[in-house]
């Protein structure tokens, strides 16, 4: 396991989005790359069982208000309901790339704590549980938009 790697990336994604001046597109895509692939060095680690403490809740307004602020153009799109079920069948559903980013973003500050106030295992857990349960979800759908807006008229 790379554990700088994981590190990194979590750390990259959190300063671009936190940094004074609205990112480069290119910058978040690669952001977006490097979080996908840290995904696959955090397999390996050993749960903490201990109970620890949460992560102090973060203020969903200002957060909004930011990603708001620095991807201005950013809007909704469309995703398929299911994917590999009841295919030429399956409905469309309103995703957000704004509610993406938030949600990363969210989960990689929670990560980040865990990580720095409880133990590295307990970052580690937080970002393979969130990868595989949530934010991996919003990443791979913005990654999606990012790349199929190029050649749509919605940005």
């Amino acid at each position: 396991m790379d554990l700088k790697r994981v590190l990194k990336a979590v750390e990259g994604f959190i300063q671009l989005i936190e940094q004074d001046s609205s990112p480069d597109e290119a910058e978040l895509k690669l952001a977006l790359d490097e979080l996908a692939l840290a995904s696959n060095f955090c397999t390996d680690f050993v749960f903490d069982e201990r109970e620890l403490p949460h992560a102090p809740d973060l203020d969903q307004i200002f957060i909004r208000d930011m990603i708001a602020s620095k991807f201005p153009d950013y809007g909704m799109y469309n995703l398929p309901e299911d994917v590999a079920d009841n295919l030429s069948e399956t409905r469309l559903i309103i995703g957000s790339a704004h509610d993406d980013l938030q949600d990363i973003y969210r989960d990689l500050k929670e990560v980040k704590w865990t990580w720095e106030h409880n133990s590295v295992e307990d970052g580690l857990w937080h970002f393979h549980w969130g990868y595989d349960h949530h934010w991996g979800a919003h990443l791979r759908n913005l990654q999606w938009y990012l790349y199929n807006s190029r050649y749509e008229g919605s940005r």
